[in-house]
This record gives C-alpha cells, structure tokens and sequence, in this order.
C-alpha cells in the first residue's frame, strides 16, 4: 500500500465564506449545488465522490476514511458508502478537525505512515507515487499540493519515520514553503459550467471516468434496466442511466448525461445538458446547456436557477425529499397543471377570451419622423388607459409598451388581461412586453403571452418582447414559445423596429414629383411632344416606303 487517505466531506456550504466559519479547521466553501456538496451528484452513473475514491483505491492507497458533516450523512447518495469499502465517520461541522484526526491516528496503527488529506470538493486524478516520492524528498511534515490554478486543499502528511499522523496546525501552515505542482486532470467543480465539463470530458475520455452502462455503439453508453423508445434518437456522446426512460420522439445528444430513475417524455430534446437522478420532463421541451435536479433547472450559460412548480413540465419520478438547509439562489414559480402543448394549441385556435386585465409600471415613448430617437417619461397613472406604456410613432399608429411585473403568475395575468383588452380589440396593434422585471413565470403567463400573440395576429398586428430576463429567457427557451416571438435586448430597440415598416408620411414626395425626377427633371409635357413628333416622322417613313 502507498499509504492512507483521509476525505472530508464537509466545512462551509456555498460559494462565500460566513463568519461563523471561521473557526472551523475547514473553512472553506465547499462548491453546493441544490443544497448538498457538488461531490455527492452523479456523474454517470456513480456519484462525484465514488469516483474520488476509485481512482485513490486504483491508485494503491488504503486504508480510506470518509469523514462526513451530519448535516449530509443522511444524503440518499451516502446512504449505501460501506460498500465501497471506506470506513465512515459522521461529525458535526464544528468537530470535524477532531474526527479527521482521530481517522488519521487509526490509519497509523492500520500500518500506514503517510497519509493523504483532503476535502472531497473536487474531482482530481492522483499520481500518488510522485505526490509520495516528492515529499519524502522534501522532508517536510506537511506537503500542500497545488496546480496551474492554485492550490487544490489535499495534504500529504507523515513520513517513514513518522509515530503518528497529525493534522498541521492551521497557523503554521505557512511555513511549509515546498509545494507539489499537480500535472494531472483536476475539476474544481465551482461552478454549473465546471460540472458540465467533467462530463464532457468523462463521455470524450479526457479523464479516467467510465459510464457506468455499457457501450452499444461508440460513444454511446446505456445501462442495461434503461429502456429506450424504438423512435427514441441517443446521439453520440452520451450517456443514459439505469432505469430511465426515453418516450417515443425523444432525441438526447451532444455531452448529455440523463442519470438513474428518470422519465423523459414524449417529443422532448436534450442537448448538453446533465438529467440528475429521479427527474422527469414534460413533453415537447427544449433542454440545452441546462443542469436538472427535479424541478429544479439551472442555465448554465445565464448562471439562473429556477425552481419550477408546474408539473407537466419538469418534476420527480419519485417524493422530493427535504433539501439540505443553506443559500440558494433558487427562484420559485407556482405549480399550474397546462401542458406546453395544450398551450399552445389553445392560444392559436381560438380568439381572446374577454376577461380583462392591469400593468405594474409603464413607460411614455414620444416619437415623430423628425426626432432621431425616442424620448422616455413616466406616464401618468390618470387618463383613459391607466398604466399604459405607449410610443406615438405618427398620428394613424400607436406602439404599446407594457412592462411585466416581476411575478408574472395566474393572480397577476387576470387583472392584465383586463387591461389589455382595449389595447387587443384596436385595428393593427403594435404591442412590445418588457420582461426585464420578470422572476416567476409560469404556464399562465405562457398561455396569457401566447393568447395575446394570437389575438394580434387576427388584427394583423404584431407582438414584441424586449429585455428578457434570464429567468424569463430559461422558460421560454425551455418550452419552446420564445421562437414564436421577435426578441430585442431593449423596449427602445423593439420600438424603433415598428418604425422599419412605417411610411414617412412628413416627408413623402407627390407621385407627380416621382414621376419627374424619373424623366431627368424634364417637363413631362415636353417629352410627351418629343414622342409625338418621332412618331409622325416613323408614320412618314413608312409611306414613303410603301410609294416607292
């Protein structure tokens, strides 16, 4: 054996320090996802830290030790961690030092002289027999091992001559100035994108994780309980866990991981996204470059995670179990039970309902063919269409400018659809929908977004959105109404859009003035006699011609 291994599966949860961490032996941020440490998600197929373990056991290295927080000892990932053969020990967050200590001194008198310490809030590859050999040269009682990126929280400690194990106190730990540079694959997991990349790299064999299924064709890897529609699509690479379940018309492709225990429904596309164990999705969704945990969904490229109540689109195969306490970013939207696709086919098949409706905020846009850019006021609450934002592009058109409140549910789109029903029943409205504001959007405000787009069009209108925020981007994009849709970055900018195909009536030459700047500014006249008289000179040709 190469010696011991101690792993600590604990400290401070989040991405900032608190305060009350402070005195803690391991105070720092332990990357947390949907409130448990990123090391406990899975990664096809086993979670994070299994894998930490396999390739420290590949690796020569035992006796291991599993220190865990109490906080996570009930996690349904460490519910099964003996048989991995690590020995485990539970601790509060405040006695962690002491149980990794403890851990330390029985890997002493199991025979091991030297021992590697770390927190498992990373994924990292050892070279355990250089990381060895480099501190025994430097005859340090403490060895910090560090990468291109900074250090990596693992520490080598003891030597052959070494009685016993200890942890270094934590003021010294500068005084050990030799470091070993990590060469090999490290993850941090910091952040949603990070979690992302160890998967790809996993499915590309950049790293030594192997999905646990088998490879039905290169690239491609299904665990033998998964069962798969024939019409189901799995574009290489990817990943399909044990007992999930793909519907007819599904296409998983490009880096997707869909883990154990999930249901993906009817029409659904998932691209390089991760599908955390016991999720289900809705029919004729869009999932791309997306982590979901449930009914939990994070983008990772707007950095947004939305808590999503509507089960028809994302939601568990099985209970929700109570989430671990700690900061979350996490935006809730009450549950509406409406398909996407019974949406949709509703908004375009009928007319507006007449029930009404009333806007938060709005906005007064000035705008004639003489001004270069629109000037902005607030305008007041008082007057025939009360919180009614509007743009006056000439005396014959008017844009209406509505800024959405930040809870866009079913108690707020009642009182706007009252309000909008004057503006909807106008002869071609022009309507723009700032969702800057917007946090909760749920399938009534979909369906109310898609009645209002079918009510314009009957009107040969047209309908806008402007400033999505990233919550109200995730949701559009996800149930695939955002399409049906012209989205600008800004109200302004979707404004000056209408203007495109508007007519200069200021400025519009006369037909007649058309007409004479196409004939080289001549007097029409003129030309008209100019004609006339070539004619009578071809009608004399051709008597002459007939004479002779």
């Amino acid at each position: 054996m190469q010696g011991g291994a101690v792993l600590v599966l604990g400290g401070c949860i989040g991405k900032d320090l608190s305060q009350s961490s402070a005195p803690y032996y391991f105070p720092q941020a332990m990357p947390s996802y949907f409130g448990v440490p990123a090391a406990v998600l899975d990664l096809l197929g086993e979670p994070i830290v299994y894998r930490i373990i396999e390739n420290l056991r590949k690796s020569g290295v035992g006796p291991i030790f599993l220190v865990i927080d109490d906080v996570f000892a009930n996690h349904e990932a460490l519910r099964d961690i003996r048989q991995w053969r690590v020995q485990v020990r539970n601790a509060p967050r405040e006695e962690l030092r002491i149980a990794t200590q403890a851990a330390l001194t029985t890997c002493r008198e199991s025979g091991s002289r030297r021992a590697i310490v770390m927190q498992a809030s990373k994924y990292v590859e050892f070279d355990v027999t250089d990381m060895l050999r480099f501190h025994g040269a430097s005859g340090q009682p403490v060895t910090f091992v560090r990468d291109g990126s900074g250090p990596l929280g693992i520490a080598i400690v003891g030597s052959d001559s070494t009685e016993q194990l200890m942890l270094p106190d934590r003021r010294a730990l500068q005084s050990f100035s030799l470091e070993y540079v990590h060469r090999k694959y490290a993850n941090r997991l910091n952040t949603p994108h990070d979690l992302r990349r160890l998967a790809q790299d996993a499915l590309l064999q950049r790293c030594s994780i192997q999905p646990n299924g088998r490879e039905l064709r290169p690239g491609v890897w299904v665990a033998p309980s998964a069962r798969l529609h024939p019409r189901a699509r799995v574009v290489d690479p990817a990943y399909i866990g044990a007992h999930t379940l793909l519907r007819s018309g599904v296409v998983i492709t490009r880096y997707t991981s869909v883990e154990h225990h999930c249901e993906i429904d009817r029409g659904s596309v998932v691209e390089n996204a991760t599908i955390l164990p016991h999720t289900y999705l809705g029919s004729s969704l869009d999932i791309a470059h997306s982590i979901v945990n449930r009914n939990i969904m994070v983008d990772v490229r707007r950095a947004v995670e939305v808590e999503i109540g509507d089960r028809s689109l994302i939601s568990s195969t099985s209970p929700v179990r109570g989430r671990v306490p700690g900061p979350s970013p996490v935006k809730s939207l009450p549950p509406i039970g409406y398909s996407p696709w019974q949406m949709l086919s509703d908004a375009l098949g009928a007319f507006l309902s007449n029930r009404p409706l009333q806007s938060p905020a709005s906005v007064r846009f000035s705008h004639n063919a003489s001004d270069g850019r629109p000037d902005i006021e607030v305008l007041s609450r008082a007057g025939k269409f009360p919180n009614c934002a509007r743009l006056t592009m000439n005396p014959y058109s008017a844009v209406v400018v509505k800024t959405l409140a930040d809870r866009f549910d079913r108690s707020e789109v009642a009182s706007f659809r009252r309000e909008m029903q004057q503006v909807l029943r106008r002869d071609q409205p022009q309507i723009v929908f700032d969702l800057s504001s917007v946090t909760h959007l749920d399938s009534a405000g979909i369906e109310f977004l898609l009645d209002c787009l079918s009510a314009v069009v009957k009107r040969d209108g047209e309908l806008k959105l402007a400033a999505l925020s990233p919550q109200a981007g995730t949701i559009l994009e996800m149930t695939r109404v955002g399409r049906f849709f012209e989205v600008f970055s800004t109200a302004e900018d979707a404004v000056r859009s209408f203007d495109v195909f508007l007519p200069n009536t200021h400025n519009s030459p006369e037909p007649w003035d058309l007409f004479r700047a196409a004939s080289g500014n001549h007097n029409p006249a003129d030309n008209l006699a100019e004609f006339s008289a070539a004619e009578d000179q071809d009608r004399k040709a051709a008597r002459g011609e007939a004479a002779a």
